[in-house]
């Protein structure tokens, strides 16, 4: 049987861990040649391309699209999904961290979107299909907590830029599908730091454990997620089962936004 992502070329940045290495593993085993982005090689997750890239860097995504037009001439899947947090009040968050985390997290889609254009047409153009662009933003993008100010706008930018680039360059018959995806509580090195605060400030016992079930007892299913259900949910998107599926929001969030 043939494997729902073969024969596409996927860059995924943010790869290294996380709900990166969720969507890597995931569309590297339905056939897809994944180009694995982050900062170092370190860390990279099976038998897929490592690529250094500074995702707040627009020359370093220059330097990227170069590579990925030498080496395959288009580009099928791009997948955005490198981010950080800043847990902190607006009253405690300085204008040099609000910046880095819209640097970070929404700077560098736009300029992952711009950059890979070109080579995103030409699969457009290839495969009726489309080709795909899956932004990773957040249940905070659509949600409101506390402390999240910074983070939850970055997001709240990134569901939006989906959005607008999907009727932009539908409108201009590039043949470019742009969804995003909003992950609820998932089990990741960036989850067990928020879970540390919540342990902290809302549990007795203190633990990271009491902590991480007290963020699986935000959603109505009432359990943590994992990076590999990310990674199907973005695979749906990058597959040509949703030929017809764009400028959505596809929250994977065991409930947690339908309360």
């Amino acid at each position: 049987m043939k494997r729902r992502l073969e024969g596409k070329t996927a860059l995924v940045t943010g790869a290294s861990r996380g709900i990166g290495a969720g969507i890597v593993r995931v569309m590297a085993g339905e056939g897809a040649t994944v180009l694995a982005a982050d900062l170092t090689k370190d860390g990279a997750v099976g038998d897929v391309q490592s690529v250094v890239l500074d995702v707040t860097s627009a020359e370093q995504w220059e330097v990227c699209a170069e590579r990925i037009r030498d080496q395959f001439g288009r580009l099928d899947i791009l997948v955005n999904n490198a981010g950080i947090v800043a847990n902190t009040s607006v009253e405690d968050t300085t204008l040099e961290d609000w910046r880095r985390v819209m640097r970070v997290n929404l700077d560098a889609v736009f300029m992952g979107c711009k950059a890979m254009l070109p080579l995103l047409r030409v699969a457009g153009q290839a495969n009726p299909s489309g080709a795909s662009v899956i932004n990773v933003s957040s249940t905070m993008g659509i949600s409101a907590l506390p402390n999240q100010s910074a983070y939850g706008t970055s997001k709240a930018g990134v569901r939006h830029l989906s959005k607008l680039l999907a009727v932009e360059w539908a409108e201009a018959g590039y043949n470019i599908r742009v969804n995003s995806i909003h992950p609820g509580t998932t089990r990741t090195p960036m989850l067990e730091q928020a879970a540390e605060i919540w342990a902290r400030d809302f549990t007795a016992e203190g633990t990271v454990e009491a902590g991480l079930k007290a963020l699986a007892g935000m959603a109505p299913l009432n359990r943590i997620g994992s990076p590999e259900g990310i990674g199907y949910a973005a695979t749906f998107l990058a597959s040509d089962e949703s030929a017809y599926v764009t400028g959505i929001e596809l929250p994977v969030d065991g409930g947690y936004l339908a309360r």
